[in-house]
Order: C-alpha cells, then structure tokens, then sequence
C-alpha cells in the first residue's frame, strides 16, 4: 500500500511539473522506472522441507501447524485453540492422494464435536467419515477421543476447523505433491 502511495506521488509531482526534461528525476522515463520497480510481482516461496529436532514445516503454507515427533505417541499435530487443546496422530508427510488419510483426535472442551475441512481455495470439502467418537485408546492425550477421514485430494494449505460447545482450534496442514 506504502509502495503504491510512494509511486502515485511521484506520478502527480511528476505530471505538475512545469518543465520536465530527459535529467529531470521526475521525468517520465523516471516515473515508469520506480512504478515498475515497485509493482514487479512478489518471490514465489519455495515448497521445501524445514526439519528441526523436533518439528517439521513446509514453507508454501503461510502457518502450518507443527508436527511434534513425541517417542511414546509418534508424529502428532499439536494446536491451541479457544478453550481447548486438540492433538492429532498423524502418519506424515501429507501427500496428495486419491486415498483417504485418518487422523486421530484428542480435544479438551466439552460437548460434541463438530469438524469441517477446507481444501487450499478455502472451499469446505465433506470428511470422507467421521468424526466417530472412541470410547477408549492407548492415545493417551488430555480430551475426548474421535477418528476422522480427510481426503486431501491436490498440494496446498488445507485447513480443518474444530469446534466443541466450549472449544474451539484449527488445523493448517501443507499438502505436498
């Protein structure tokens, strides 16, 4: 916005002028060359791998929620939400599929759990099931326990919003071709 302020006054200072010539710095050749400058497109950012000791990020998603590697319960998506934790059991990397993925969930809150999936144009996609509550697990994480099926069907940032009558977080996930 900055950018865009910077150039429109250099157009109109530019264009009141009386007497622009070819070494005026308010010539038109000047104006074009600082609007182009400050116009051109931003970097693309590069889908890599970031690994860490204990977490795992993909740069083409702005936020994605971190992948804890925990011994006892294997990769997990970790987030604090409104009123709640919500931790995942997930088997990563995310890759685009035609095949389902299920995830186990642990939330704290209260009350029914309510799931919905938004694909990378922020359109809500069906689960594939779920979310089905389980009456016991060896996942042993604060909350109540439920499976859910995604189907995470092309690369993006993906995100999947929970909500509990008291709780509520989200889930940002990269997938990768």
């Amino acid at each position: 916005m900055t950018r865009h302020l910077i150039v429109l006054l250099l157009v109109l200072a530019a264009a009141c002028s009386p007497g622009r010539t070819k070494g005026d710095p308010f010539s038109q050749a000047s104006v074009d060359q600082v609007a182009t400058t400050f116009s051109a497109p931003p970097t693309p950012v590069p889908t890599t791998v970031v690994q860490g000791p204990t977490t795992i990020a993909h740069l083409s998603c702005p936020n994605p929620t971190p992948i804890e590697r925990d011994p006892r319960w294997g990769d997990e998506l970790v987030s604090g939400g409104r009123d709640a934790t919500l931790y995942g059991a997930v088997s990563p990397p995310f890759l685009a599929s035609s095949e389902p993925v299920k995830i186990v969930w642990r939330m704290t809150g209260s009350g029914p759990l309510d799931v919905a999936l938004f694909d990378p144009s922020a359109h809500q996609t069906p689960l594939t099931f779920g979310p089905t509550e389980h009456a016991g697990s060896d996942y042993l994480r604060p909350g109540d326990e439920w499976g859910a099926g995604f189907l995470f069907d092309r690369p993006g940032c993906w995100r999947i919003a929970f909500n509990r009558t008291v709780g509520t977080a989200d889930v940002w996930i990269d997938v990768q071709p």
